[in-house]
């Protein structure tokens, strides 16, 4: 005889709503009262200058990415600890770009920090790997480059795509 299936009706077919913020404000606020045309135009406000500063700001982290990787450069037998930071730099950099709309930055920022995790061998193939990507997210920032770039995008990507390729 078959084994008669358990109960499951205490088993949430959904999960409940957080109901953390309607705590906080109190359950009579309404949240369209909060979230006005005109604090929504604000908030856009903040994240287009955010936009715009963007670019240079994340010029000059790449400056200090740039000295990290002359480094590695330098000293290629003790090249990873330099190379793990420019992992991490990149990573933070991956991420404003693709939250701020700079898809192909974002792109190539998550390729080179992929690279580095996966296939960084500590030699000089690896290091123009490393060095290619750069000059591409340099190009990118100095260019104020929104979105995939395009067809142009494209093209750069496939290009690191083929030397990762030919470098492994």
């Amino acid at each position: 005889m078959p084994e008669k299936p358990e109960d499951k009706s205490d088993i949430p077919y959904a999960t409940p709503p957080n109901q953390t913020i309607r705590k906080k404000i109190g359950q009579s606020v309404q949240l369209h009262s909060i979230f006005t045309p005109e604090k929504i135009k604000d908030c856009q406000e903040i994240v287009d200058k955010a936009c715009d500063n963007f670019s240079e700001e994340a010029l000059n982290n790449l400056a200090v990415i740039e000295l990290e990787y002359t480094k590695a450069v330098a000293n290629i037998a003790n090249s990873k600890s330099y190379i793990k930071n420019i992992a991490n730099m990149v990573f933070a950099l991956k991420g404003q770009a693709e939250t701020l709309g700079f898809t192909l930055g974002y792109e190539v920022a998550k390729s080179l920090h992929d690279y580095i995790l996966r296939s960084f061998k500590g030699d000089k193939e690896s290091l123009l790997v490393i060095r290619k990507h750069l000059d591409i997210l340099e190009t990118v920032l100095k260019e104020n480059i929104r979105g995939d770039g395009g067809a142009m995008g494209s093209e750069l990507l496939e290009h690191l795509t083929k030397l990762i390729k030919k470098m492994q």
